[in-house]
């Protein structure tokens, strides 16, 4: 029985690290107003230009597309871009973004889920995503790669163990 429960913690696990991998070149873009005649590529394009100083080709994207939303509202859109290089340029520019616009990388709702209970949880002090990995930050300064499973508070401790025990030569 705990042998097939490691195997499908472990098998989520993994599904939810492939999921996130397909996602690693998707930006994610919420109040993004165009026409009812868009072209989405064509006005990210020119968004990317005017607000973020960018000079992207046509061929810098490989997929544009809105998301179906039940929010009222501008539905959000995701755009898949060709490389890490495209990727990286136009998220190290984000806050640039007017209107409203704002850019999020594309998370599977396992690692959104996670982080949002890793920004409640009363030890953590930042959590982010970076890279298709979770993070948290604790208040004491600690970095720690957190799992879709991990209990944050007994994770914590242990690292908060693990590093004492390194500390004084121990393993």
């Amino acid at each position: 029985m705990e042998d097939t429960m490691n195997k499908s913690y472990s098998a989520l696990s993994m599904a939810n690290y492939n999921e996130q991998y397909s996602r690693k070149f998707n930006i994610k873009m919420v109040n993004f107003q165009t026409e009812n005649d868009e072209n989405l590529r064509e006005s990210f394009l020119k968004t990317v230009k005017d607000d973020l100083d960018l000079k992207l080709e046509k061929r810098d994207i490989v997929a544009i597309h809105r998301l179906r939303s039940y929010k009222s509202g501008v539905p959000p859109v995701i755009v898949k871009v060709v490389n890490s290089e495209v990727k990286t340029a136009i998220m190290r520019k984000k806050k640039q973004m007017k209107n409203h616009v704002k850019l999020y990388d594309d998370i599977t709702i396992k690692n959104r889920d996670l982080l949002k209970g890793l920004r409640h949880h009363k030890d953590i002090d930042v959590a982010y995503y970076y890279n298709g990995s979770v993070f948290g930050k604790t208040k004491d300064g600690l970095q720690i790669i957190f799992d879709i499973f991990d209990d944050i508070s007994y994770r914590i401790e242990y690292e908060r163990t693990k590093d004492v025990n390194n500390a004084n030569g121990e393993s």
